[in-house]
C-alpha cells in the first residue's frame, strides 16, 4: 500500500516547528516497481550513514509513479540542507537528471505534497536545494520551476536569491 500525504502524517505527534520545505532529487535513477524502490532507498540510507549521519537525511520521497515514500520521522530533524535543518521537512524526488526531464506523475505528486503541506505547517516557504546551499540540486524542467513559482510555493530565481 502506497502513502498519501495524510498517511504520512498519521500518528505522528510534530512537536518541533516546521517552517520550511526544501525540494531535493536522488541523483540516482529512479526505479517503478516497490521492491526496486525500497531497495534504492536503503542504497540511500546506506550512503547517508556512511557520511556519519544517522538516518538518511530526508523526510518523504516521491518517485516516478508519484507515489510517496516516508524516510524518516518528520519530528527528527535531518540532514539534507546544510544550516537550514531545524525547522524543515527534506522532500527528495528518487529520480536522476535525466529522468526529470520527463517526469509528470512525479512533479504532479510534487505539487499535491506541497499543497498538503502548504495547509499542515500554516504555508511554509519552500525551497530549491539550490537556493540554500551551493548546489545544482534539484535539476528540475524549467516549465516545473515555474509552476512552483506561480502556486507561490518558490520566490526568488531558484539560484539563491
Amino acid at each position: 500500500m502506497f502513502l498519501t500525504p495524510e498517511e504520512i502524517f498519521k500518528g505522528q505527534q510534530i512537536t518541533r516547528k516546521i517552517n520550511a520545505v526544501v525540494l531535493h532529487y536522488s541523483a540516482v535513477a529512479g526505479k517503478k516497481t516497490a521492491e526496486e524502490i525500497k531497495k534504492q532507498i536503503e542504497a540511500i540510507r546506506e550512503a547517508h550513514k556512511k557520511r556519519g549521519w544517522s538516518d538518511i537525511g530526508y523526510h518523504i520521497g516521491v518517485d516516478l509513479l508519484g507515489r510517496y515514500w516516508l524516510l524518516r520521522p518528520i519530528n527528527q530533524v535531518g540532514a539534507h540542507a546544510k544550516g537550514y535543518n531545524k525547522n524543515s521537512i527534506g522532500v527528495v524526488m528518487l529520480a536522476d537528471e535525466e529522468q526529470l526531464r520527463s517526469a509528470p506523475l512525479l512533479e504532479d505528486a510534487v505539487l499535491r505534497l506541497f499543497g498538503y503541506l502548504s495547509i499542515r505547517f500554516h504555508k511554509p516557504v519552500f525551497f530549491l536545494h539550490k537556493q540554500l546551499n551551493p548546489t545544482q540540486c534539484p535539476p528540475i524542467r524549467k516549465e516545473f520551476e515555474n509552476r512552483l513559482r506561480t502556486l507561490g510555493y518558490l520566490s526568488g530565481d531558484g539560484n539563491g536569491t
